[in-house]
């Protein structure tokens, strides 16, 4: 869930759509011990054929990231516990509504989360751990495991991630802290994604 998640696409410009700015509550953040440390907005494209003429579509997605320090028994103190919220718009083209969240897998989000990070390998096994409830919508909740690369270390990683809407936009959060801290900060990840507003 960043830049690197751009696409490209030619033709004509045909609509573009951008969502209602995200964000997790303060209070939240603070008591989970995070920080903020991205704010940012990018651009997806999709191009639609509609008999000989191309189309394209485009939505701009706001992502706002937060961090927190732990300190891992082979790596030391690092930021490698983070959240990231992202908001992508539902566009109608066509009589067709666009999902731009259906080009971005659970795996491609664990990779977006590589700050602090290398080579985020998420495996197949999943389990629904629990259910939140942001924007008052009970949402389910997944995890992961897989591996990551810190300092040339192989961390073992724990990655959450729920979907969810809000009016017109779709909602992406996930979470990803090494499995060693999993009793408290798995907590953490739960409570940001029920304090996202």
């Amino acid at each position: 869930m960043s830049p690197e998640f751009e696409s490209e696409a030619e033709g004509e410009e045909l609509v573009s759509a951008e969502p209602s700015p995200i964000a997790v509550d303060t209070t939240a953040v603070e008591r989970a011990g995070y920080e903020e440390t991205r704010d940012i907005v990018f651009e997806v494209t999709q191009t639609m054929a509609v008999g000989d003429e191309s189309y394209v579509v485009r939505a701009a997605n706001h992502l706002i990231e937060y961090e927190r320090s732990v300190d891992h028994p082979e790596v030391g103190k690092a930021p490698i516990a983070r959240f990231t919220a992202v908001a992508t718009p539902k566009v109608e083209a066509f009589s067709q509504e666009i999902n731009f969240t259906e080009q971005v897998t659970d795996e491609v989000i664990g990779n977006g989360l590589q700050i602090g990070y290398e080579n985020v390998e998420i495996g197949d096994e999943v389990h629904e751990t629990d259910s939140v409830t942001p924007f008052e919508r009970e949402t389910k909740v997944y995890q992961y495991p897989g591996t990551a690369e810190v300092d040339d270390y192989v961390v073992y990683v724990y990655l959450h991630v729920a979907r969810t809407v809000r009016e017109s936009d779709y909602i992406t959060l996930a979470g990803i802290y090494p499995q060693a801290f999993v009793a408290n900060e798995q907590h953490r990840v739960l409570d940001l994604m029920e304090a996202v507003k």
